[in-house]
């Protein structure tokens, strides 16, 4: 799953994982999750300051998580970034 995503600079970024995450066994929500946010440059490189970024469950949103990206990160203009989300339940990693 890939979305697109704008980042402002010099402001806080919230963002939320673009699907819902989901038991892939019976379709139910996963709502207590250990979710984690990496940026990396086209290279694979992880971003200074957006590594391991923790999201929080959104209440009542089945599954929606999100959190910041600081207003501090150093990106270059015209550069292409990859958001890696990564969701943990119960040793079972999406």
């Amino acid at each position: 799953m890939s979305a697109n995503l704008t980042y402002y600079q010099n402001n806080d970024n919230l963002v939320r994982n673009p699907t819902p995450l989901r038991l892939s066994s019976t379709g139910a929500y996963i709502n207590d999750a250990t979710v984690t946010m990496t940026l990396k440059d086209s290279a694979g490189a992880s971003g200074s300051g957006a590594t391991d970024v923790s999201l929080t469950y959104v209440t009542d949103s089945n599954g929606l998580y999100q959190g910041p990206l600081p207003y501090t990160l150093s990106l270059t203009v015209g550069e292409s970034y990859t958001l890696e989300i990564t969701g943990t339940k119960t040793g079972v990693a999406r």
